[in-house]
């Protein structure tokens, strides 16, 4: 026999095929083997045991060095270890050269990270090599694994840095790419639906950092003017409400109209733009997911209620009445600072906070907002940019942030991560999210250490776990549940 230098290789896929740029880098790692099945005869100086240790590369190289011969038995050891549907090919071998079970912490910057160097530990995983014509194959596969198609399976891991379970994608070689490379793709937190858990109970809410939407209820549109342009310059988000609490989003803005006897979230300048989700559903879809993540909260601000040819008045008064029939409402008579409350006493509750006066009473759960830094119930400083320019938009609220900015403070800061479009002359608005949500994580990393404050909300469009995942991280994680 001969003993090979097997290396595979832990990259990203390329962004496009023009810049030859990937999307994140890996930067090296460690590899502690805790399983092996070799080849009768293909390691006989027994190179390699259990507890051996190995490092990735800087490029992200991992080397097996073992001679090659396919086998029943190492496909059988693979198999007892690993179904179909929890490897690269989702399918069984038939044979394998050698395979290994291994604990692998994976160092990982660049995509939604920024220029944070992510430790991503990810246990039980096995990688094999086996041989199909005339050239080797590498899988991988393990119990944290799902295979979701495309070659790819997805595992669940650990973010060592924010304690934070994650998932990434990882992608075969022989599929369109060197056949030695396993593509790391999608890095993103897992339990985005109920990361509050994690939080104790003991925080009050003007310590916790939360995402939050910007026009939440315009995940879906309906009734533009005009239609098609209405409809570009409109539409703010990606998923419904149910959809973003799912992705990880707790503060939203919820403008109210009533519009073709109905009440509806809506953004419009006079008669143009479009009508969102109705209001009852994005109630009930609160309702719902309370109800199966006790363990949040969520703050609802209901603002800007429509006057355009109506009577606000009987928008409030409608708005009341399908409020009274929702049951998850924080009710609290004595509080004076909604800031100041426990997570504790929030879980499972939707904090509704209102820019007008009419039918507050804080016993039912009806909350007066301010924005600003003073007055109210809930005092939120929040001040968009009214911008497309990114550059335009990055500096003023760095200079918002530098000034009112800090947890513990008596009211909440809002950094309004957003770009307004211009009509006919700059891209949609889910365009410039797009632009904007690409530069969000590297400037939390950054400012955030510069500055030495957190936003107690990142406000953006577009709310996606991919883009959420960076604001959730800005928490102080506790272990242990409070």
């Amino acid at each position: 026999m001969i003993y090979r230098d097997n290396d595979a290789f832990i990259v990203s896929p390329y962004i496009d095929d023009k810049s030859f740029k990937r999307e994140y880098t890996v930067v090296g790692g460690t590899c502690l083997v805790t399983g092996v099945s070799i080849t009768e005869g293909q390691d006989p100086s027994g190179y390699n045991y259990v507890g051996q240790q190995k490092s990735i590369g800087e490029g992200g190289g991992l080397r097996f060095n073992v001679g090659r011969k396919g086998s029943f038995g190492v496909a059988s050891w693979w198999n007892q270890r690993v179904s179909a549907g929890q490897c690269t090919f989702n399918h069984a071998p038939g044979k394998l050269n050698f395979a290994f079970n291994v604990d692998l912490v994976v160092h990982l910057t660049g995509g939604n990270l920024g220029s944070r160097i992510a430790r991503i530990r990810l246990d039980d995983v096995h990688i094999g090599q086996g041989r199909a014509g005339t050239s080797n194959n590498w899988w991988f596969g393990g119990r944290h694994c799902t295979h979701i198609g495309g070659d790819k399976v997805r595992i669940e891991g650990l973010d060592l840095d924010t304690n934070l379970k994650v998932h990434v994608d990882v992608k075969r070689g022989g599929a369109s790419n060197p056949v030695n490379h396993f593509e790391f793709s999608n890095y993103r937190v897992a339990n985005t639906h109920n990361w509050m858990s994690l939080l104790s109970s003991a925080t009050p809410l003007n310590r916790i950092v939360l995402p939050g939407s910007h026009d939440a209820g315009l995940g879906q549109t309906r009734h533009c003017n005009p239609q098609g342009l209405g409809q570009a310059l409109s539409r703010t988000q990606l998923h419904s409400i149910l959809g973003q609490l799912n992705h990880g989003a707790r503060y939203f803005d919820i403008r109210v109209d009533y519009d073709k006897e109905r009440l509806v979230t809506y953004h419009r300048t006079d008669a143009y733009g479009c009508s969102g989700e109705y209001v009852d559903s994005v109630l009930a879809s609160v309702n719902a997911f309370l109800t199966s993540n006790p363990s949040e909260t969520v703050i609802l601000k209901f603002s800007q209620t429509r006057d355009y040819k109506r009577d606000p008045l009987v928008t409030k008064r409608l708005l009341d009445q399908q409020i009274e029939r929702f049951d998850k409402r924080f009710r609290q008579a004595t509080v004076s600072n909604l800031a100041t409350v426990p997570l504790g006493e929030l879980r499972g509750k939707a904090v509704m906070v209102f820019d007008y006066d009419e039918h507050l009473s804080k016993e039912t759960g009806r909350y007066r907002y301010r924005d600003g830094t003073l007055g109210g119930d809930l005092a939120v400083y929040d001040q968009y940019s009214n911008t497309p320019d990114l550059r335009r938009m990055l500096g003023d609220q760095l200079s918002k942030w530098q000034q009112y900015a800090g947890l513990g403070q008596c009211y909440l800061f809002l950094l309004s991560w957003t770009l307004t479009p211009r009509v006919l002359t700059t891209p949609d608005t889910l365009a410039l999210a797009k632009l904007a949500n690409a530069d969000l994580p590297e400037a939390l990393r950054r400012y955030s250490r510069e500055y030495g404050s957190k936003p107690n909300i990142v406000y953006i469009d577009a709310v996606d776990r991919s883009v959420t995942s960076a604001i959730i991280a800005l928490n102080d994680f506790n272990p242990a549940l409070g």
